[in-house]
């Protein structure tokens, strides 16, 4: 055991790249929420892209280290401090035995990573670390971490590394524009439906998870009401329901469902909707 965890949040979780391939068997994808900051992460302490990793939630994170490694903390604006002063978070953050680190509550955006040079032991099922909690899959223990919990390190070690690209570090706004395509079920919703979808604001709730968000916008209406099946889901699809809820599903999302789809997000869209905070503005536009 390396790491003690002194302070973990709501929803802090080991994931890595995801469970790739298993979708027909009802196992979601899992994996980062937002790929790009934790593969940012991964490089910058020269680790493998899907390389597993800590995400970490809007309540920050706290923990000790017994030995000596290189750490990269990516994502969501946060003030980090070792040892409680703060650091650059841009650059590879050295840490020496006994040393604490802290992700203090997250300022804008929901989710940062830390990535750990040499990477982390952590449980893997169906090829993949990422924790899926709903079924006690991989990672710690299949679970959310705890206080007290400790972790260990393969291969701890400290690191020149990479900083993080000036183009990287763009400002988080509160007005988000996400690519979409047309969903499966796009052409049972009337007109008017398909054009307020892609020019009115939708709004960001409270509820929000690994497995899906559920978004507020314009009264959508079918051109006439129709039974349907159960059937695929991916992450990114937006589904309607009968009393007229807009539900985004995301990386733990079940893999079928029965609501119509209206659109689906796309991957770069789906990385972005995952730092996007309730109350915050959502629009979306038809990208080929």
């Amino acid at each position: 055991m390396t790491i003690t965890i002194n302070k973990a949040g709501f929803m802090t979780t080991i994931q890595d790249g995801g469970r790739i391939g298993f979708g027909h068997l009802g196992i979601p994808q899992s994996g980062f929420m937002d790929r790009d900051s934790a593969r940012l992460a991964n490089y910058m302490v020269n680790n493998m892209p899907d390389e597993a990793l800590l995400e970490v939630d809007v309540a920050g994170i706290i923990f000790t280290i017994k030995v000596s490694c290189s750490v990269a903390v990516v994502g969501a604006q946060a003030q980090v401090l070792v040892n409680h002063k703060a650091v650059n978070s841009h650059q590879c953050i050295h840490l020496n035995p006994g040393d604490g680190l802290e992700i203090e509550p997250l300022r804008k955006g929901m989710w940062t990573y830390v990535a750990f040079a040499g990477g982390l032991v952590c449980d893997s099922v169906l090829n993949s670390c990422s924790t899926l909690t709903v079924a006690k899959l991989g990672g710690y223990k299949g679970r959310r971490l705890q206080h007290n919990d400790g972790l260990s390190l393969q291969n701890p070690k400290q690191v020149q590394g990479r900083q993080k690209p000036t183009y990287k570090r763009p400002p988080h706004n509160s007005i988000h524009s996400l690519a979409v395509s047309r969903g499966p079920e796009y052409d049972w919703f009337t007109e008017t439906a398909q054009r307020h979808i892609m020019s009115r604001p939708l709004t960001m709730t409270e509820h929000i998870s690994r497995q899906g968000m559920k978004v507020t916008g314009p009264e959508l209406h079918l051109k006439t009401k129709k039974d349907m099946p159960s059937t695929g889901l991916v992450p990114g699809s937006m589904q309607i329901t009968p009393g007229g809820d807009y539900i985004i599903t995301h990386r733990d999302s079940q893999t079928t469902g029965g609501y119509p789809r209206i659109v689906v997000l796309h991957r770069q869209a789906l990385n972005q909707l995952a730092q996007v905070r309730p109350k915050e503005t959502i629009y979306f536009y038809l990208a080929k």
